[in-house]
């Protein structure tokens, strides 16, 4: 066994989320720290879910090419 996080922590993450039915993606977005963070820059919730579905869709997009 390979002593890396991505076979310690990552691929048994994906499987038990697999498990669960949870869809799961190689790219990750914290969208709590996310938020935090664009909180700190914008001031202003409500570009927040418009902000995050940019992010969503884009990440969406690189999949499909």
């Amino acid at each position: 066994m390979t002593y890396t996080e991505d076979a310690l922590v990552e691929q048994p993450a994906i499987q038990l989320f697999s498990d669960l039915d949870w869809e799961t993606r190689n790219d990750v977005v914290l969208f709590a720290r996310l938020q935090t963070a664009l909180l700190k820059l914008i001031n202003d919730k409500r570009f927040i879910p418009l902000i995050k579905k940019k992010i969503v869709d884009a990440k969406a997009m690189k999949k499909v090419e």
